[in-house]
C-alpha cells in the first residue's frame, strides 16, 4: 500500500518534572539504550513502555510483590506481580528466578500515571526483569506489516513503515540496517533477548519508519525486502 503524506514536525511533550529543568542523571554502568531511574523520574513519561536499569534492593523484604530499583541517585518501586488495572484486568506476573538483591538488572515496563483503585501514581509495572550483564541472542524479527509512504516534498522522499513482532516480554528491538542495489532495497531488522531468560509469554509489537531518501525515478518499479517479507511500488 502506498500513501502520500505531508511532511510535518512531530513534537513530543514530556510531562514536567517536580524539579523544573531536571533531566536526571545517567548511570554509565547501564547499557546505552536504557534509562537510569533518575532519568526516568527527571522526565517522566507515563503508561509507555521503557527500559530502566539499576540495582535491586528490598526484594523479599516488603509486604508486596515488589522491590526497589536504584540508579543515578534515585529510586523507584517496581512491581512484578498483582498488577491490576482499574477494569480488573491483571497483568501477567514476571519471574525473578535467579535474581537477588544487589544485582544490576534491566527492567522493561511502564511508569503508571494517574493513580487507580489498585495502584498509585509513580509505581513501575514490570513486564520483564533480566540481569544486565547476561549474554544476548540476536534474531531476525518477525515482520507483520510493510507500508510505503511517499512524502509530498520536493523532491519526493520515500519512507517504509515496518511493524514487527516481539516474541515474549524479554524480547526487544535490536537493530535495523539498510542496503540498496539498483531498484532493490534490502532491510534487515533484528531483535535481542537475554539467553536462558525466563519471561512472560506475551507477544508484542514494535513500529519503525525508515527514510529511503530521494533517489527514485518516476515510473520505475522498486522492490523492498524486509527480512522474509517483500513489497513493491511504482514511483509516481
Amino acid at each position: 500500500m502506498i500513501k502520500l503524506v505531508l511532511p510535518c514536525l512531530l513534537g513530543l511533550t514530556l510531562m514536567a518534572s517536580l524539579l523544573v529543568g531536571c533531566t536526571g542523571t545517567p548511570d554509565n554502568t547501564c547499557p546505552a539504550d536504557t534509562l537510569s531511574v533518575s532519568e526516568l523520574l527527571g522526565n517522566p513519561v507515563y503508561d509507555t513502555e521503557v527500559q530502566i536499569c539499576g540495582n535491586i534492593s528490598l526484594l523479599g523484604e516488603l509486604f508486596c510483590p515488589c522491590f526497589q530499583l536504584s540508579s543515578g541517585g534515585e529510586e523507584v518501586m517496581v512491581w512484578y506481580a498483582l498488577m491490576m488495572e482499574n477494569d480488573g484486568t491483571e497483568r501477567p506476573p514476571v519471574s525473578l528466578e535467579g535474581i537477588n538483591n544487589g544485582d544490576k538488572v534491566i527492567v522493561t515496563g511502564e511508569l503508571k500515571g494517574e493513580g487507580g483503585i489498585y495502584y498509585s501514581k509513580g509505581d513501575f509495572w514490570a513486564t520483564a526483569v533480566v540481569v544486565a550483564d547476561k549474554e544476548m541472542e540476536i534474531r531476525l524479527a518477525p515482520i507483520h506489516e510493510l507500508q510505503i509512504n511517499i512524502a509530498e516534498s520536493y523532491p519526493p522522499q520515500v519512507f517504509v513503515h515496518i511493524k514487527g513482532g516481539l516474541t515474549d516480554s524479554c524480547t526487544t528491538f535490536h537493530e535495523l540496517t539498510t542496503e540498496r542495489s539498483g531498484n532493490i532495497v534490502n532491510i534487515q531488522v533484528t531483535t535481542q533477548r537475554p539467553k536462558r531468560a525466563v519471561c512472560a509469554l506475551v507477544y508484542g509489537f514494535f513500529d519503525k519508519s525508515v527514510n529511503l531518501g530521494i533517489n527514485f525515478t518516476s515510473g520505475e518499479t522498486y522492490t523492498i525486502n524486509v527480512n522474509h517479507m517483500t513489497t513493491s511500488f511504482v514511483m509516481p
